[in-house]
């Protein structure tokens, strides 16, 4: 039987926070773990994805879970009490080309992509025997363009989408090494259409992303 991306994808990030909650590895039981500091960061990630095109008055939506390569950067501070809060923004590659066919109205529309921007931020708890791991939420906004092509009765039209999601959830991070940490996440994302009639009414979609991330 064959497993889609998207099905691995979520049973890795699944094995991870399992994992998480198991015992201290003896690498984390070695010394305790600061989560305060600048960090780089490697995600791979399945993501909601919606372009726009407006045609006659309405917005004709497509919509899409696609994969999203994501290069992160932040900075967390780390409480005595262990609470971290922290602020993160990244780059990330997508395979984000979107095509509708409205075969009534005899349109076909495509919608490129292939880059994003993301900045937000974050708020969680350490916890573990040494203080290994983090549970946290965020809140980020993810930004990208569309280059749309309307191909229809009356020729062939252009436009530009830009497109923005506001993306939260529920993310865990554990050391894996004395200098990685080992991160996965599950949320979900809406988008804000500005009250115009749509062809479709969106989706609620989940995100899932694992990664590591490098402190220093």
């Amino acid at each position: 039987m064959m497993m889609t991306r998207r099905g691995t994808l979520s049973l890795s990030v699944a094995a991870v926070l399992t994992a998480a909650c198991m015992s201290p590895s003896a690498a984390a039981q070695e010394s305790p773990t600061s989560f305060s500091g600048p960090y780089l960061g490697l995600e791979l990630a399945q993501q909601n994805m919606i372009a726009g095109a407006l045609v006659g008055g309405v917005d004709m939506l497509a919509q899409s879970s696609r994969t999203v390569t994501l290069l992160n950067g932040g900075y967390r501070y780390q409480f005595s009490s262990g609470l971290v809060l922290g602020a993160e923004g990244g780059i990330g590659r997508t395979a984000g080309d979107l095509r509708l066919e409205d075969a009534a109205n005899g349109l076909a529309i495509d919608y490129d992509n292939d880059t994003q921007v993301a900045y937000g931020g974050m708020a969680g708890f350490e916890f573990g025997a040494t203080r290994e791991a983090l549970i946290y939420i965020y809140v980020s906004e993810t930004e990208r363009d569309f280059d749309v092509t309307i191909t229809g009765p009356l020729g062939i039209g252009h436009q530009s989408d830009e497109q923005g999601l506001l993306r939260y959830g529920l993310g865990l991070e554990r050391r894996l090494t004395g200098s990685i940490n080992l991160r996965a996440s599950l949320g979900s994302s809406r988008a804000d259409i500005d009250g115009r009639p749509t062809n479709i009414d969106p989706e609620t979609k989940y995100d899932i992303a694992l990664g590591l991330t490098w402190p220093f």
